[in-house]
């Protein structure tokens, strides 16, 4: 499957939504938030809800902290949102 990444922000609720599909890698997270960022409608401080249903994670646990420390920029702590992640069932490892 190719990768493909898409995202809804929804002032009213906000809320941001987004989907992936293939094989994903830190470096396609962080280009897609990068995109996602530039939107005038995103606001760092509202839920995300990520759809990787139709995705393969592709991450090694020592690049986690990368995806993290860019998430981080120009978060303040002392703010909360909620993060939603949805994926596919987990015990299926083998499709």
């Amino acid at each position: 499957m190719e990768k493909f990444g898409a995202y809804k922000i929804t002032p009213h609720k906000e809320l941001i939504i987004e989907y992936y599909a293939g094989v994903i890698t830190v470096k396609d997270i962080i280009l897609f938030k990068k995109s996602i960022r530039q939107d005038p409608n995103y606001n760092l401080y509202w839920n995300t809800l990520l759809d990787l249903r139709d995705s393969k994670v592709s991450i090694k646990s020592s690049e986690i902290p990368q995806v993290i420390d860019f998430i981080k920029i120009g978060y303040n702590i002392a703010l909360t949102r909620n993060t939603m992640i949805g994926c596919a069932n987990l015990a299926d490892s083998t499709s």
